[in-house]
């Protein structure tokens, strides 16, 4: 049994709105505990009625594969001549799979555009790009192009469509770029032999002039002197440097001419109308144009289906003219918005293929400078060589530029050579494996949809259990009630068991003591707190009916009695549905009614046989309204009159709001208690029937929250059972229900 600091008694204060309903953890274990025994069979029913229907319902999808090998590394015949980035090169070639250049085409075969999912799709490119799914096998050289679809043929058709049309794709534009490349380096090979006749004439003239033999002829032992190694090393490095300039200038040159054929055609740099139609509905202006469009169509549907007679409804012809409008508006903005789409793009395509041309010249011209820093080099050595052996190295210098042009001549035609043989290389792309046509679906029995339906159809009741305890907000606990209605909770009262038969004989007893004991506290206060000192009439009420309030008072008084061993009265103030002749199994009447109605005295409707110090006043048999024989002062007459023969009186009164003439049997009390039960009283009502007492000038010595399990009460409060026969007068009368 626990007390309260302050008074009990207290008249400040009243009920408040501290209890706003609030969605926590103890409001779903509040709506568990109470609705389990309805939510889980309920819960039950619901989980395997939405599996059935899952299965019922469920659309079997089936998963197309296609494999394609797409290598790191071009294949090689005679040497490597790729400068490409390998693993961007990949990354390059995953993204092509999915961009618009493969799918559009793919998009636009009749067959594909038949497709269940595509069939209905505003944008069917967008929705291949968003489930057309690319993925490594284990790091490998192997991808995986896979659809999903409702259609096994379907999904077999577009893996196939769309890693033929990547592989086309990648195909053309190789062939045209090293097609371009090497018609360039053809032509600055044709321009090299020009040099390379001019140097050579002049080589055999400075060979005669110089040594008086020809240029070409038998090598004399001064020409296989070995030369400056630093004039080796330079022109090495001059070769080089040619060689990659010379190729790098006919990429930039092909580059061009890519250009200048985009240029001449009227759709060069034409986007494709499902790009134009992404980048306008992707706008801001217009997707709220289509919100409000949407608004104004609902609320036109929404009109349509609640109208009496739809004719008659002004407000339908009004949004039918909004959404003609709209419409009509959202349609001339699309128009305007995809020329100027179409304008960007076409001027974003135009500036990629600049960007690439820049790119091509930066490299030309940092070639170029590197080019020059070695001439320069090569130039002051020469000067040096000059100086030291005369006019007889200038055969040397020509022979070098000879030589070198030469050279390059040579490398550039061994360039062409290399790249037309890597061309009948194994391509860098292949498809290794068609995609087949799926035999089995991805999922047989759709065991994790099942799951999960049944599990949100199991939580439904529950859900529904925490709403209902949300509206209701009924008192758990304590600390509940004080916070939410500003009430002092005295104490705590344990359920009665039942009277029924049962093997837990020992746990039974057990729950009995810890009742008895917790009423014996709550005796013990009242007999002990200094408010109460001198009162000797207890009203026990509650805000409704089946909150225990029988109980409480028929047990309260039986602790009285066999506490004091004095005089202990229980009244029966219920006239309207009395209990307490049931609960000690004694006559109805003549009871309280036929006292106030003056048809006997008080002494002759007094039971006095079911124990020597507890006595009882039935409620009688009532034949008018309450209000009637309650009036006139009747009532407390009565109790001032039996008080002078009792040393305590409990009066059980009628629900203080259901009835409100218990709010004249409490206010003839000198006090009285209310009576709340756990997960059954709500908080709002219970805080309004405390309002109504004080505000009817009753005294409360505040709450006692009964039913509460046995097992929390020992818990919270401990246990201290005992052994002990108690006289046939004091033993608690049970009861099977609450009242």
């Amino acid at each position: 049994m626990t007390t309260l600091s302050h008074d009990p008694l207290r008249t400040s204060g009243g009920p408040t709105d501290a209890g706003l309903p609030k969605m926590t953890i103890h409001t779903v274990l509040i709506a568990v505990r109470c609705w389990w025994h309805i939510a889980l069979p309920l819960g039950v029913l619901l989980a395997a009625a939405a599996m059935v229907v899952v299965y019922y319902t469920f659309t079997p999808r089936y998963t197309a594969q296609a494999w394609v090998m797409i290598r790191t590394r071009a294949p090689i015949i005679v040497r490597d001549i790729s400068p490409d980035d390998p693993q961007k090169f990949v990354q390059n070639q995953v993204e092509l799979i999915r961009s618009p250049m493969v799918l559009d085409p793919v998009a636009s075969d009749p067959g594909v555009a038949s497709t269940p999912e595509l069939a209905d799709e505003l944008d069917p490119v967008q929705y291949l790009r968003s489930n057309l799914r690319t993925r490594s096998q284990g790091g490998s050289d192997y991808y995986v192009i896979e659809f999903t679809s409702k259609s096994p043929e379907k999904a077999a058709l577009i893996v196939n469509k769309v890693s033929e049309e990547y592989r086309a794709l990648q195909d053309r534009h190789e062939k045209l770029l090293n097609h371009l490349t090497i018609r360039k380096l053809q032509e600055q090979r044709t321009a090299k032999e020009e040099a390379v006749k001019l140097l050579r004439s002049r080589l055999e003239v400075l060979s005669k002039e110089v040594l008086g033999t020809p240029a070409f002829g038998v090598q004399t032992a001064e020409e296989s002197k070995p030369t400056n190694t630093i004039l080796t090393s330079l022109r090495a490095q001059l070769l080089a440097l040619d060689l990659e300039q010379a190729t790098t200038s006919a990429k930039l040159d092909a580059a061009n001419e890519l250009f200048k054929l985009a240029e001449a055609s009227a759709k060069g740099f034409e986007p494709a109308q499902v790009q134009i139609e992404a980048q306008v509905q992707s706008l801001p202006q217009v997707k709220e144009m289509k919100r409000l469009m949407d608004e104004d169509k609902g609320k036109l549907r929404e009109h349509k289906e609640k109208s009496v007679d739809p004719k008659r409804n002004p407000l339908i012809p009004h949004f039918e003219k909004r959404v003609q409008d709209g419409e009509a508006a959202l349609a001339k903005s699309l128009e305007e918005l995809r020329a100027a789409a179409r304008a960007d793009l076409v001027k974003y395509g135009r500036e990629l293929r600049e960007a690439e041309i820049r790119e091509l010249e930066n490299q030309l011209r940092d070639l170029g400078v590197r080019t020059q820093v070695i001439k320069t080099r090569l130039k002051d050595e020469r000067g040096e060589q000059r100086t030291a052996a005369g006019n007889a190295l200038e055969y040397d210098l020509a022979r070098s530029d000879y030589d070198r042009t030469s050279a390059l001549m040579e490398a550039i035609s061994q360039r062409i050579e290399t790249m037309q043989t890597e061309q009948g290389a194994p391509a860098r792309v292949q498809i290794e494996r068609p995609a087949p046509v799926p035999s089995r679906p991805d999922e047989a029995v759709p065991y994790k949809k099942m799951g999960l339906a049944a599990a949100a159809a199991m939580c439904v009741p529950f859900a529904l259990a925490v709403g209902i305890e949300l509206l209701f907000r009924r008192v758990s606990s304590r600390q509940q009630l004080e916070l939410a209605g500003q009430i002092s909770v005295v104490a705590e009262v344990t359920a009665l068991p039942s009277r029924v038969k049962s093997n837990r004989r020992q746990a039974i007893c057990r729950d009995r003591q810890l009742f008895e004991e917790s009423i014996d506290g709550l005796r013990t206060y009242l007999s002990l707190v200094e408010s109460m000192r001198g009162r000797k009439v207890l009203a026990v009420t509650s805000a409704i009916s089946r909150e225990g309030k029988t109980s409480l008072a028929s047990q309260l008084a039986v602790s009285v009695a066999s506490a004091t061993g004095r005089p202990t009265l229980l009244v029966d103030g219920d006239l309207r549905s009395p209990d307490i002749h049931r609960i000690f199994d004694v006559e109805r009447g003549p009871g309280l009614s036929e006292v106030l109605q003056g048809e006997l005295p008080v002494e002759e409707a007094i039971e006095t046989g079911f124990s020597n110090n507890l006595h009882l006043l039935t409620a009688g048999d009532l034949q008018i309204s309450p209000h009637r024989i309650l009036g006139n002062n009747k009532f407390p007459e009565l109790v001032a009159k039996l008080g002078q023969m009792y040393h305590q009186i409990i009066i059980d009164t009628p629900p203080v709001l259901a009835a409100s003439e218990a709010l004249l049997m409490a206010s003839a009390a000198d006090a009285a208690i209310l009576c709340v039960r756990r997960d059954f009283s709500r908080v709002d009502q219970v805080a309004d029937a405390f309002g109504r007492l004080r505000s009817a000038g009753v005294r409360t010595a505040g709450a006692v929250l009964n039913g509460i399990p046995a097992r929390h009460y020992a818990y919270r409060y401990g246990s201290y059972y005992y052994n002990r026969d108690r006289a046939p007068e004091a033993a608690a009368p049970g009861v099977e229900e609450p009242a």
